[in-house]
């Protein structure tokens, strides 16, 4: 939602989608950064990755690799697990 937010905010900075990953990709660090390294630096074949200047495409590739594996049970156990406080 942060990065979404910047690029409301700055258009002219953020019209296309490869700067959108460039800026992304600056937050990224550990295993994330790990994975999409070898994208960036051409050791992980010859061809350009598409999620390089697809946004869309980065943002599929990073929940699929590090999102939540099961969005659906994980909403489930958070709505079974709330509850309201005292003076709320």
């Amino acid at each position: 939602m942060q990065l979404e937010l910047n690029f409301l905010d700055q258009p002219k900075v953020f019209c296309h989608d490869c700067t959108k990953v460039n800026y992304a990709l600056s937050y990224l660090k550990g295993t994330a950064l790990d994975w999409f390294e070898p994208g960036l630096f051409g050791t992980g074949g010859t061809l350009a990755p598409s999620w390089l200047t697809s946004y869309s495409d980065f943002l599929y590739k990073l929940r699929m690799n590090f999102g939540p594996h099961d969005p659906t049970g994980d909403a489930e156990s958070e709505l079974e697990h709330l509850h309201m406080k005292e003076g709320h």
